[in-house]
This record gives structure tokens, sequence and C-alpha cells, in this order.
């Protein structure tokens, strides 16, 4: 439900409590926000309301905000100004943003193009919301590009698959707003507070605990420069495939780029450049799943979340870190001498898919040996590479402690 409008109390109203108007103006988009709140909270499908309105307190009954009617423009008030925005909002609190994809007014000359369409999309993808504009206001009778158009459905299906597997990450990026107040895109300061030049960036941001984004937001542009805090980080497109057919994506290795300065990094039309930080723990979905089938289920083609209870972990492991999946899904790394040591808290038993870079460690090492909740498993659950391991395991229970170590079992 688009929660349009709620902007306006005249000056000259008088309320019916007495109130002037000019009084009333930033009361009243939170008394319109939380009147809509209350009468569907009890409702027995949840709706999902967006507002383009808001002031202190109403993110509270309304917390899924989007940026109104942008142009359709790479500059002032079109694709740069949405990225701004999107940050900005953040940092005043309302941490679940999304912008109209391909702006709304065409009011001048400009009328959307087909790259800024693509640009615009891969921004989308890493935003708290991702929402298409098929729409909108031109003087223009000329075409607009449609994410389904031949140039442009490409685009939009690698998209939008990586959003549907990022699901358990970017549930977690929701949860965590809610929990702590850290908005889904987060401004490099409130990551990077003592780096002097992270808190002074305006195109780039952390999406979630671990993903660095650095939209594109000029025309014609096939790299940009993006700026590296303190540490380790791993280039996506040079770390992930992509498979085009079933729109999966896998780790075939670690592109790793040090941080503590400025990187020049690749941006051809389909790629938007993209890092995670050493120490990450990046929990997926199958590509196939629907994430709203639960309102859908009498299609049979649907393929619904609980259909596809097995999860996939991509694990960049350096030193100690944590993580969340989900809700309350807890994830927990440490690399000591000779040894990885990974645990899962889930919330219910399913299977696991670990696929992890033993590159990106401090001493990187061959794995040979692989115990779950202290007993070895069987060769035929796992395998390794020099750089790389992978585990599957069927459903083990919610807990599980897995051990990855050089040296052979014995």
């Amino acid at each position: 439900w688009m929660e349009d409008f709620g902007e306006y109390a005249p000056p000259d109203a008088v309320y019916s409590d007495g109130t002037h108007g000019v009084v009333e103006h930033n009361q009243y988009v939170r008394q319109y926000h939380c009147t809509a709140y209350e009468k569907t909270k009890n409702h027995p499908r949840p709706v999902l309301r967006f507002a383009r309105s808001g002031f202190t307190g109403s993110a509270a009954c309304s917390p899924v905000v989007w940026n109104g009617d942008p142009s359709t423009t790479w500059d002032f008030d079109g694709l740069a100004s949405a990225v701004r925005n999107g940050i900005t909002m953040g940092l005043s609190g309302v941490g679940i943003w999304g912008s109209d994809i391909g702006g709304f007014f065409a009011i001048t000359s400009d009328t959307l193009s087909p790259e800024l369409n693509a640009r615009w999309v891969q921004f989308g993808a890493f935003s708290g919301i991702m929402r298409n504009e098929a729409d909108g206001y031109s003087v223009s009778s000329a075409h607009r590009p449609q994410v389904i158009d031949p140039d442009q459905i490409d685009n939009w299906r690698r998209y939008s698959k990586l959003r549907t597997q990022l699901y358990p990450y970017v549930s977690a990026a929701a949860a965590d707003y809610r929990r702590t107040g850290l908005p889904m895109m987060r401004a490099m300061v409130l990551d990077y507070p003592n780096d002097s030049t992270a808190a002074g960036l305006e195109d780039q941001y952390m999406f979630g605990d671990d993903l660095l984004v650095a939209p594109v937001i000029k025309p014609g542009q096939s790299s940009r420069k993006v700026y590296l805090p303190k540490g380790k980080w791993i280039d996506f497109w040079r770390s992930f495939s992509y498979d085009e057919p079933t729109g999966a994506y896998d780790l075939t290795g670690a592109g790793t780029k040090n941080g503590n300065g400025w990187r020049t990094l690749p941006a051809p039309a389909d790629q938007i450049p993209l890092l995670a930080r050493a120490g990450s723990m990046i929990t997926t979905i199958s590509p196939d799943v629907t994430t709203l089938s639960l309102f859908g289920s009498d299609n049979q083609q649907v393929v619904d979340l609980s259909d596809r209870k097995g999860r996939t972990l991509f694990a960049f492991p350096r030193g100690q870190s944590s993580d969340r999946f989900e809700k309350s899904g807890k994830l927990a790394s440490t690399e000591s001498d000779g040894s990885w040591k990974l645990k899962i808290n889930d919330t219910e038993s399913r299977p696991w898919r670990i696929k992890a870079s033993t590159a990106v460690m401090k001493d990187p090492f061959k794995v040979r040996c692989v115990k779950l909740n202290g007993r070895r498993l069987s060769a035929a659950a796992w395998n390794a590479t020099a750089s790389q391991v992978e585990v599957n395991l069927p459903s083990k229970g919610r807990n599980l402690t897995l051990l990855f170590s050089k040296k052979s079992c014995g």
C-alpha cells in the first residue's frame, strides 16, 4: 500500500483540539501514518505500507519509506540524489528505505535512458526496498525503458535473483535496524567513525554489516573509484560466478583488495562495484524461491521459502568475527593456528551448504580434516582445494560447530 501524501496541514486550519495548522504540521504526518497502522495491524494478511512523509516518531508506525518522485536524470533530483537520500535518511533514523527505480518525473528534455535505468536497478538491489517504477510523468511521448525490455531483462534478472538469494542477509539487516537502530543502508561513518575519509563519503555505503556498495552515478562509466577502509576486502565480481539459466551465484575464488585507500574498480554495464569485508559470512537461499509465496500458494509454479529450507553460507574467515542471518540466526567464526571454527546457531534444523575461502585467512591452509560437533565428517560430505573448502550437511540440529583443520584427522 503506497501511503502517499500526509505532508499537508494548511497553516490557517484549526484542528478538533484547537491546534492551528502551523503547530499541527509535523504532528499531523505522524498521526496520518499511525492511524493507517492501527487500521491495518490486525489484518489477516500482512500489509506492506510504504510512505514518503514523516516526522519524529512516525517510523514506529510506518518504517518503510521511499524517496517520493525523483527525476529521470543522473544528477540533481535523480540517481545521484537518490543515493545520497538513502544514506542521509539512514543517518536520520529511517532504516528501511527505497527509491523509484528509474525515477518518476521527466519534465525537461531528459527522458529515462536504458543505461540510467540499468544502473538504478543495480542500486535498487542494495537498498532497503527494491521497487521498480514502471510509469511516471513525462512531457515526452518517448518509450520509457522497462525492466522487461530485451536490453534490460538480463540486468533485471541478474540483480533481482541476487536480491532473492541475499534474503537471509537482508532480513538480518532489517532485524538489526529494529533491534539497534542501525539502518540497512549505512553511511560509512557509522561503521568507520575514526576514518576521516570514510566520514565524508556520500556516494558509497555499507549495506548491512558486511557489503560495501559503490553505485555508478555518472553516464558512460566503465570503472569508478571506491574508498576501502582499513582491512582486507573481497571483490564480489572477481570472487563469484553467475549462472544465467538458473540465476544462481556461487563462490569461485577470493579476489581480495587491501583497504586503507582509494581503489579503481571495474564497473562494466552489468556490474555495480560490490565488496565484502574479510571475516564476513553471508547466508543465502536458492534463487528459485519466491519469498512472498505464502500468499500465492494456489499457484503451483511458485516455489515457497518453506520448500527450500536449505541455506548456503559463503564465508571469508579471517581472525575472529560474528554475523547474523534472518531474524535471529547467529554465526561465529574463529581462526586459530592451523584451524578454523565455525558455529551456527539456528532457529530450526535444516540442510546447510558451506563454501569458504581459506585464502582470506591470516594464515591460509588447505583443509585436511572437518569435524562436526566433535565428530569427524566422512570424506563424502566435504571437499577442499588449496584455497577453498565446501561442506554439505543434511539436517543435523539447530546448533552446529564445525572445526576445519590443516592436519589430517588421523
